[in-house]
Parts: structure tokens; sequence; C-alpha cells
């Protein structure tokens, strides 16, 4: 990818707040709606310069340009067929003569060289969906200081994933949205594009899709999750579809060419990126999510082991994709709990905060053994013959009280041991020791999934204990 950058002298005759308002509120949008140019552009930036003062600067009044452009692209030959389209020349090109001062300004191509990240962790909370209850929380989570609040797509028990989103797009004005993650086949792919595209309607630039094969969405139905081959298809019609490209459909054994029809009337947007994460955990999976993901979900990786090892079997699909490193956000869905003074693993509390998403996972392990295949290693020692016979038991139960609390008596198998290992739960200092831990393997974003009951209390507790000292 490479980007065009114009550093752009106000025309004479305007102040820079003139200059910056133009450029903001009526070039931009001009651009944005150009489809034969736009169609190039995979990300547009407006850097404009600011009026405080910083020690050791000259002030911004002394500056050469008022603002700098930024524009990507996939190569220098779209750059090319970008600014020479004759919709660019005949629209967008006489508005920037009405505030740019050419003659004094600069234009150049970059390719971005990659030199390192500072600290960067990210912080999101996860969500059953409730069309009542989610977008408070979303709202809370914004508040607190939360990056992302991820939204949990599971038709058989929660109220439909985007129409708590866009409840939540309608009342937060910062935080990311994103799915967690929807699932590839119980919507067809076109639906899921079009879903996702109408939130970012409402939250245009903070939308992200995550998408995934399944697990108790299919697995509720008594259905497995869909194979590779149709996830990787899925993926390919909703990338495309998002960037405003055709693209080829398979369905019901036909072939179509689709496309959206109407981009340009606010129906959707797909003007501003909406980057899709995948989820995955087992190798091919991970390979796939590598070669084809904007970035990567998995659920309770919480060791800087397990987690080299996750991203060792994704980065074989990224280095066939690119060849090369690339910025690849990394988030873990799990749990975390901070003890309060003098209170150990074995507290109620501790249990009824952390309980009920670690039984998931032990839920998911469980199925995948039924199936007749070995679940990932580090939940084997705590499926013991007598949890399964447990389980055994109540099979058609399953899945009802998933994320939300433990089955009757299910609390004996949450033991301490599990609750270390499948759990990020400590002292302030503690949880902050294990977080920085998988910040260096390679996170970027922690996110808590907190059961019923307790999800305020929980986006609170989290803020002040782990993020505000972090």
């Amino acid at each position: 990818m490479v980007k065009f950058i114009g550093c752009a002298r106000r025309k004479a005759g305007m102040t820079t707040a003139e200059f910056q308002d133009y450029w903001k509120n009526n070039h931009g949008p001009l651009v944005r709606s150009v489809p034969e140019f736009w169609q190039y552009v995979r990300k547009y930036v407006q850097g404009h310069t600011v009026s405080t003062p910083v020690p050791g600067f000259p002030p911004s009044d002394d500056a050469p340009f008022d603002g700098i452009a930024e524009l990507w692209f996939d190569s220098v030959e779209d750059i090319g067929k970008a600014f020479t389209q004759p919709r660019y020349l005949e629209i967008i090109r006489p508005d920037e003569a009405k505030f740019v001062d050419f003659a004094n300004s600069r234009m150049f191509i970059v390719e971005d060289v990659e030199i390192g990240y500072g600290p960067a962790m990210n912080f999101g909370v996860s969500f059953q969906s409730h069309i009542q209850n989610s977008w408070k929380h979303a709202v809370l989570a914004e508040q607190m200081g939360f990056t992302n609040a991820w939204f949990v797509d599971t038709q058989m028990l929660a109220s439909d994933v985007y129409a708590c989103m866009a409840l939540a797009a309608e009342h937060t004005s910062t935080i990311q949205l994103g799915t967690a993650v929807a699932i590839a086949g119980t919507r067809i792919a076109p639906v899921i594009a079009h879903s996702i595209a109408t939130v970012n309607q409402l939250a245009p630039g903070r939308t992200i899709l995550g998408l995934g094969t399944g697990h108790t969405a299919w697995r509720a139905m008594n259905m497995p999750p869909v194979r590779l081959d149709t996830f990787r298809h899925t993926i390919d019609v909703c990338r495309k579809l998002l960037r405003g490209e055709a693209v080829e459909y398979h369905e019901r054994g036909r072939h179509s060419q689709i496309r959206f029809l109407d981009r340009e009337h606010g129906y959707i947007n797909v003007n501003d990126p909406v980057p899709i994460y995948l989820a995955a955990s087992y190798p091919k999976a991970l390979a796939l999510a590598g070669e084809l993901g904007d970035g990567l979900i998995t659920v309770s990786t919480i060791t800087p082991d397990a987690l080299t090892a996750t991203l060792e079997k994704s980065a074989k699909g990224r280095q066939q994709a690119s060849g090369q490193h690339k910025n690849y956000p990394v988030v873990t869905v799990g749990v975390a709990c901070v003890l309060r003074p003098g209170k150990t693993l074995k507290s109620p509390r501790v249990l009824s905060r952390v309980g009920p998403r670690i039984a998931v996972g032990l839920h998911y392990a469980y199925e995948v053994v039924r199936q007749g295949k070995n679940a990932p290693a580090y939940f084997e020692p705590f499926l013991t013959p007598r949890y399964r016979a447990y389980l055994d038991e109540r099979w058609d139960d399953i899945h009802v009280t998933h994320s939300r609390f433990l089955h009757p008596g299910e609390e004996e198998f949450i033991t301490p041991e599990v609750i270390r290992a499948m759990s990020v739960t400590g002292t302030r200092e503690e949880v902050i020791t294990r977080l920085k831990e998988l910040e260096a393997a390679g996170l970027t974003q922690m996110v808590i999934s907190p059961p019923w009951g307790y999800v305020e209390e929980s986006i609170v507790e989290f803020a002040r204990e782990i993020i505000a000292h972090y």
C-alpha cells in the first residue's frame, strides 16, 4: 500500500479557520461523493494544524502549510488512475482551487516503512446483545475510557446484534463498535455486509466486522460451524461489498455478480473503511485469519505461551498474503477480576464474575471432544471424567446459560486452578503485570466479558483499577 501526501497552503484571503472549515465540511464530503475517484482510496485523513503552543516547537502560524492530506492506495498505478479520472478532473479538482494555493503547496508519494510501535494496548468490553441494555453499557464503557464495545451474535439466545449496535451508534461518539463475532452462514454474506454497512452509516469510521465460523449460534441448533471454504467465500464477499466493489457470489449452486446498488443516498456507508477481524482457534482457521483478516479475535488466550503459539499459526497465513510484517490487531475476549483486599480466588464474588465465561470455554471444549476431536490443550486438564458426565446429563440445556450464569452445581468444577488458568484474576498489580506480558507477546486489545448482573460494576471496576493505572 502506498500513500499520497498533499501539503496544502490556504488560498490568499482565507484565514486558517476558514480554510480548515471548508476543507473538512465541503471538500471532504465532496471527495467521498465521487465513486469514480473514491473506489481507489483505501483511507483518507486530513491533518489540520493546531494553534496550541508546544514547547520546543515554532508557533503553528509560522508553519509553511495549513494542513496535510493523506490518501492511501493499493498501488502507484491506482493513484494515477484516481487522479486522471474524468470525474475527478471535472468535480474535485476545481473545488480544490477554491481554497488551496497550488503554487505554494507540495505533493508526493511515500511507502510506509514500519520501525516499531510503542505501548498500544486497547481495552474493550463484550456484551451478550440485549436490545434494551447493550447500548447503555456501550455508553458507560465509552465514558470510562474503553476503546471498544463488542456485541455477541447468537440468534437463539440474544437480541439482534445489528439492532443493538445501531442503538449504541446513536448514543456514542468515539468508542469503536464491533461484532464479536458475526457468524458465517446464519445470515448470507451480502446480508452480513449490508447490516454492518448500515451500522457504519451511523458510526462512520468506528465500525468493525468481527466474523467467525460459529459456536453457540450453530451448536444451539445442533448444527456444526461452517466449513472453511464457506468461511473464505463469506469473507471475500463481505470484503468486496464493503469496499463498494462487485463480487462473484455463490449461493444454492448458482453464481452471480452482485454489488450494492445505491451507495450514495445514506442507506449504507461503504466509503469509510470497515475492518474485518477474523475469529479463529485451530491451525487452519488461524492461517486463514492471518491471510485474509485485518485483525485476529481469539477467546481467552491469556498466557504469553498460548498467544505466541496462536500468532505463529496466524503468521503463516500473513506471510502467504503479503510476505512481510504489517500492523495486525490481536484481540482476545476473556474475563478479568480484581481481587479485593484480603480475598482469594475462592471468593464467591470472583466465581460470580468469571465463572460463567470460563464455563463457555469449557462447554466449547466439551463439544469438540463429543465430536471425536481433540480439545485445545489448555482445556484438557479441566475436562475431567466427572465434569464430562455432569455435562452429558445437561446436553440439551448446555447453551442456555452461556455468558450469563452457571448451571446449578457447576460451580464445583470452576476451581481456583481453573480460574487462575482461564481468567486474568488477581490484585491490581498482578492483573497489570499479566496484561503487560501479553502485550509484549503481541496482544493489542484485552476484552472483558462480564456476565449478566455484573456488567456495569465490571466496566467501572476494570476502568478504575486497571485502565487508569496501566
